[in-house]
């Protein structure tokens, strides 16, 4: 083989298992989605610091690290 045909070989090479590996990734986060994301037995995660849903946010006047309020 010469020089060319070897180098459109290696590049076909690489577009093929390129194009395979990207199918095989689609497929997997399909998977995925299909997935629910909290089953029966689970419990869903709770914050445990900050405010409690539905608190307004405080209003203070806050200092920037420059001292700037």
């Amino acid at each position: 083989m010469d020089l060319i045909t070897t180098v459109l070989v290696i590049q076909y090479v690489l577009i093929f298992s390129l194009a395979f590996f990207v199918i095989k990734l689609y497929q997997h986060v399909r998977s995925l989605k299909s997935q629910p994301a909290i089953t029966d037995k689970e419990e869903p995660t709770i914050p445990k610091e900050g405010l409690e849903l539905g608190v307004a946010i405080p209003r203070k006047t806050y200092m920037s690290m420059g001292g700037n309020p």
